[in-house]
């Protein structure tokens, strides 16, 4: 059952790569700024980190009853990690918003 779970759950982190990708375009209207590449590389390792979480958790699940304490340790930090960049893109998506609201105000104010 859970082993199901994990292989569905490969397509979940590319729809929602995908989702991250398009709200980050929609942010960040410049492909070209940093934050927006930033951004792009914080989705990446996410979802690589998620991929990584997912691919020991179905070794964990498959050598069972043995129980690899290392695995699982790596595991919980690569899930750690996971959340960190997460995180980090969150950040990255507030400091687009506020610089996006900056530029419109002052467009608004010379003009």
């Amino acid at each position: 059952m859970y082993y199901n779970y994990y292989i569905c759950d490969f397509i979940f982190i590319l729809a929602f790569g995908i989702l991250q990708s398009l709200i980050s375009k929609a942010i960040f209207k410049d492909r070209k700024s940093v934050l927006f590449r930033h951004a792009v590389v914080l989705i990446s390792l996410r979802a690589l980190c998620d991929s990584a979480e997912n691919i020991l958790l179905i070794n964990i699940i498959r050598s069972y009853p043995t129980l690899n304490d290392t695995a699982v340790k790596i595991s919980s930090v690569i899930s750690t990690c996971k959340f960190a960049f997460m995180g980090i893109w969150f950040a990255f998506l507030l400091a687009g918003t506020v610089t996006g609201i900056i530029r419109k105000r002052v467009h608004r104010q010379i003009n």
